[in-house]
């Protein structure tokens, strides 16, 4: 049988591919699936050596350090708090404000406004056929999806995105239903 070459890590090609699966979020076994030819291994011969393998020192060291990035992540995510939410807020607007982008700025106020629990909206879901009503009902949700899409682009310059692919195509489509804030 040849001998596997290693890579500059010290792992060979199959080994990288079970950490890399590992790092991917298979399972142990499906891993070993992944990187192996396990056509003719028992299930139990084939989870004992992916449990083996997991814990060479080289893969072990790599699935531990994911692990700990992961946890610190979620550790951070857990700490934000309601003040770090508000002062973000205040940074957005100061950023704003500098590029002389005042919707921006509006939309970063209300968010900071939403935030402290100092506006509250209100909102009124109906449903059903736009055919049962009346001209002057159609234009004021027509208004009222106007003004929201043109929210949702000053929020989008704000942060430097773009609508995705699905937001796009869904303003050509005839809205069924209508929201009222």
């Amino acid at each position: 049988m040849p001998v596997a070459k290693q890579g500059t890590d010290g792992l060979t090609d199959k080994q990288r591919i079970f950490r890399d699966e590992l790092v991917g979020g298979a399972t142990q076994v499906e891993a070993y699936k992944a990187a192996f030819d396990t056509s003719t291994m028992l299930e139990t011969t084939i989870s004992k050596r992916a449990g083996e393998l997991a814990k060479l020192p080289k893969i072990a060291v790599t699935i531990s350090g994911i692990v700990k990035g992961a946890q610190d992540l979620a550790a951070r995510a857990l700490s934000y708090t309601l003040h770090d939410a508000i002062l973000e807020a205040d940074r957005l607007i100061g950023m704003a404000e500098a590029e002389g982008q005042s919707g921006a700025a509006v939309s970063a106020a209300t968010l900071k406004a939403k935030l402290a629990g100092h506006l509250v909206e209100r909102k009124e879901v109906r449903s059903g056929p736009l055919e049962d009503a009346d001209v002057q009902e159609l234009q004021r949700v027509r208004r009222e999806l106007a003004r929201s899409k043109e929210s949702e682009r000053e929020a989008l310059d704000l942060v430097g995105a773009s609508p995705s692919p699905a937001a796009i195509s869904q303003g050509s489509n005839r809205p069924t239903s209508s929201t009222v804030h």
